[in-house]
């Protein structure tokens, strides 16, 4: 779908590793996204449109529920956001599939 991609920037709650993450906007409006933390390999639920998890939720609506402040940013807000914060890690878009042929299956060994 071209409904583009979205980038979510949060501090794991089981050890504090803070971190980007991107998923496509689709899924976050319409489906299921779980995220795994780079530090403790913890698995966090940032949206829930299908009823998984009880009731339909999105990371917003989760932190409130917490107590946590969430904050939305465009995407120039975010830019200067990853800027001023060098130490995050900047989830890169899905390579592109290869147009490379797959290796032939009857190819005959090396000599």
């Amino acid at each position: 779908g071209g409904e583009g991609r979205l980038q979510a920037v949060f501090t794991c709650n089981k050890c504090q590793h803070r971190d980007a993450y991107c998923f496509s906007k689709h899924s976050y409006t319409r489906g299921v996204v779980i995220v795994r933390c780079r530090g403790c390999k913890a698995l966090h639920l940032m949206a829930d449109h299908l009823g998984w998890f009880g009731a339909k939720k999105t990371a917003e609506s989760i932190a409130e529920e917490k107590g946590i402040a969430a904050q939305r940013m465009s995407l120039d807000e975010l830019s200067s956001y990853l800027a001023a914060h060098p130490h995050l890690h900047r989830p890169h878009p899905p390579a592109a599939p290869s147009t490379a042929p797959p290796p032939a299956l009857n190819a005959p060994a090396p000599p």
